[in-house]
């Protein structure tokens, strides 16, 4: 999936069972407010948390420049963490972290 600049990813509370996957390009975790609170790069996941604790987007994530993104939709991902459990531990560990930093960020 393509962003163009300032497109918005995620919208936090919304719900959804997918995360995307950074290819290509910057991207930031927004406050409310609209300030940068992280910035992420090729390699980074966005919506894991979602994902994987079947909660609301706990952030908003917008494009800084043109990104490409890989959609995992939540079925196809059980289906490739079966095929490599190395890789979910890592996406899930990283989800833990963020799930705990959205909640010292957000409270």
């Amino acid at each position: 999936i393509l962003f163009a600049p300032a497109d918005i990813i995620v919208q936090k509370g919304q719900r959804e069972l997918a995360m995307y996957i950074l290819t290509k390009g910057r991207a930031a975790v927004v406050s409310d407010a609209g300030k940068i609170i992280k910035e992420l790069t090729m390699g980074n996941s966005i919506g894991e948390i979602g994902l994987f604790f079947g909660v609301r987007r706990t952030a908003t994530v917008c494009s800084i420049s043109f990104c490409d993104a890989f959609k995992l939709m939540q079925n196809h991902f059980m289906k490739v963490q079966e095929m490599y459990p190395n890789m979910r531990k890592r996406i899930e560990e990283q989800a833990e972290a963020m799930f705990t930093e959205s909640i010292v960020c957000y409270v």
